[in-house]
């Protein structure tokens, strides 16, 4: 009987040691579960660094690079939304296209118009989680990252080229042959057509129109369109963003902007491109090729397997400082 006194008094004193310990030095199984946090760590204007000069109406894509540094996971139920300032044309919020988990870093992507006045503006974003809780950076995780332009003067560059506007004067061709423009979406031979609001795997809907892009539907196959001949000045720039269209999340291509003088043809430039939640911006000096008549061509291959090809070209244009006479 003295021994069982002696063990149930042991046992009563060892569970009065651990009530009066805190609950932090208590092992795992003991403590109460404890709630993850969202918080983010500003890491890098990876574009359009703060102050950046643009003319009224100028199109540009704003990328900010954060960290999560909080304990929760970021799925795809998480969105980064615009929070107060100058929303600069953009949309009004971006989806997360893939989980980041803690300690991992996001590149969010928009695309940004520049306002039509000359000023000074700021537009502000945060994040929000799946319960639509927002949140942001700083010690409380409660400040807004930004984007900071200035607008200045009147508009000095024009679009020399519209390659948009031109489709319908342009060849189109895949490994199966001719295509038409507009061409049929779906058609295994391959297609392309005009889209006066693209949308992005990034979830933005881009102002300007572009062209949606889907290669012959055979391994490695590809699809292409052949400009008229335009004659370059120094100083003319090609720009555009490219991406895949929301949605599409098969989508795996190589971009290429040809060129053909006299009977040569040769790459100007070219792109690979997945499905993940960017979109990335092209910004070309043609000035090599100033003072030459030059037939451009837009050109996209499957690069592999064709399955769920859908990418775009967001505005693609050849932008010219000066005035310009419309095209003929």
């Amino acid at each position: 009987m003295k021994s069982r006194v002696k063990v149930v008094s042991t046992l009563l004193l060892f569970a009065l040691v651990l009530s009066a310990l805190p609950a932090a030095a208590l092992p795992a199984s003991v403590s109460a579960a404890q709630t993850c946090t969202d918080r983010a760590q500003f890491i890098a204007d990876v574009t359009v660094p703060d102050g950046t000069r643009y003319d009224p109406g100028a199109t540009f894509t704003k990328t900010w690079r954060l960290k999560n540094v909080g304990t929760c996971t970021w799925t795809t139920s998480y969105s980064m939304v615009f929070d107060s300032g100058e929303k600069m044309g953009s949309t009004a919020s971006v989806n997360f296209q893939t989980n980041v988990p803690p300690g991992q870093t996001i590149d969010p992507t928009v695309a940004m118009t520049a306002p039509s006045a000359a000023g000074h503006y700021i537009g502000y974003w945060k994040f929000k989680n799946a319960a639509g809780v927002l949140f942001g950076i700083g010690i409380n995780a409660n400040k807004s990252w930004w984007v900071e332009i200035n607008v200045t003067g009147t508009p000095t560059t024009n679009v020399a080229y519209d390659f948009t506007a031109q489709a319908g004067t342009a060849t189109w061709s895949s490994g199966a042959g001719g295509l038409s423009f507009p061409g049929t979406d779906g058609d295994a031979k391959g297609f392309a057509l005009k889209k006066d609001k693209p949308k992005f795997e990034s979830g933005v809907e881009a102002a300007q129109a572009g062209l949606l892009f889907a290669p012959q539907n055979i391994t490695n196959g590809f699809i292409q369109g052949s400009y008229p001949s335009f004659k370059v000045e120094s100083g003319d720039r090609f720009q555009t963003t490219v991406g895949c269209e929301f949605g599409a999340t098969s989508c795996y291509v190589a971009y290429r902007l040809d060129y053909k003088i006299g009977s040569a043809i040769r790459t100007f430039w070219t792109f690979r491109e997945r499905y993940e939640g960017w979109t990335y911006s092209a910004n070309l000096d043609l000035s090599p090729l100033a003072g030459q008549n030059v037939e451009f061509i837009l050109y996209m291959s499957a690069y592999g397997s064709p399955l769920g090809d859908r990418a775009l070209w967001g505005n693609p244009v050849i932008a010219r400082k000066g005035s310009v006479p419309p095209p003929t």
